[in-house]
């Protein structure tokens, strides 16, 4: 965080700001800062600012207000802040009935400007254990410890139930050729996977950029300069359209990642051998068949 703070000197006043305005306007128990500006990840283009406001009770219309007018002098004070900020204002009692489905609206996530109402627990397993391990306290009570604790196999479960996201996002760019690119999207993906392979090997988080860099470490390959390239766009908020062979590369870092999961889990396969990655169209449902029909076995 300490380094996220160093390079964005307007992000410490921004939470400064956040917190005053809340704190003055909600009955407010904690404020906890997680995601990756606590992994020293955070990018003004391809981030969000991940907060959780913990309610000492449930909003009424009157709060609602409150956190409109909030939004409203945030967005002035640094509109380009209040573009990425993610803010999730949850009661105290979600955290201890994570499971309950509550009547009528207790809660409210405020993101990409818009605001969705909630009744229940609102955070996956890998949001606890964010929250729960790499969490900051802004303000009030230490209440990590209190938010739902993720299940042992937490970056395998995750991974699993990610699988059909990412088979549908093999259907686009970068994976697939395309004028309609979507820089953010290219680049979350793809340092998406480096990050998984870390998790799955050391049962921990690290920030999308440096695990382009764990990966080049671990593996010393093409796609790990390939995966550098991409980590820096992050860094320096760059686009990624100079980047040589996106696609072809794109599709070898998924097989490679296929790959080494199941070299992990003691499966010896080679995915490359069901596809031509050097088509104009490229199909993966081959890959993803063979890929299921092997971790079930």
């Amino acid at each position: 965080m300490d380094e996220t703070l160093r390079k964005y000197p307007e992000l410490k006043k921004y939470l400064a700001e956040f917190i005053k305005s809340i704190t003055s306007n909600l009955s407010t128990k904690s404020i906890i800062l997680f995601g990756g500006i606590m992994l020293d990840d955070f990018s003004k283009r391809y981030s969000d600012i991940d907060i959780i406001v913990v309610l000492n009770v449930g909003l009424n219309e009157k709060n609602l207000e409150s956190i409109d007018e909030v939004i409203t002098k945030l967005r002035i004070i640094d509109p380009e802040l209040t573009r990425i900020l993610y803010v999730y204002f949850i009661p105290s009692f979600m955290l201890d009935s994570s499971k309950v489905k509550f009547k009528g609206q207790k809660g409210l996530i405020i993101g990409n400007e818009k605001a969705k109402p909630i009744n229940r627990y609102p955070l996956s397993i890998m949001d606890n254990f964010s929250v729960r391990e790499k969490g900051k306290i802004l303000f009030g009570e230490d209440l990590k410890k209190q938010f739902p604790k993720p299940p042992e196999n937490l970056f395998w479960q995750m991974f699993i139930d990610s699988l059909s996201f990412i088979e549908e996002a093999t259907k686009k760019h970068p994976f697939q050729h395309s004028e309609k690119q979507n820089d953010h999207t290219t680049i979350n993906w793809l340092l998406y996977f480096p990050r998984l392979l870390y998790s799955l090997i050391k049962k921990d988080l690290i920030g999308k950029s440096d695990s382009a860099f764990w990966f080049q470490k671990e593996y010393n390959n093409s796609l790990g300069e390939f995966l550098i390239e991409i980590g820096k766009c992050r860094q320096e908020n760059a686009f990624v359209y100079d980047i040589k062979d996106l696609v072809l590369n794109s599709r070898k870092l998924i097989l490679f990642t296929f790959e080494k999961i199941l070299e992990i889990k003691g499966i010896d396969a080679n995915l490359s051998s069901l596809v031509s990655i050097d088509l104009n169209r490229m199909n993966f449902n081959p890959i993803f068949r063979e890929f299921k029909d092997l971790i079930q076995k």
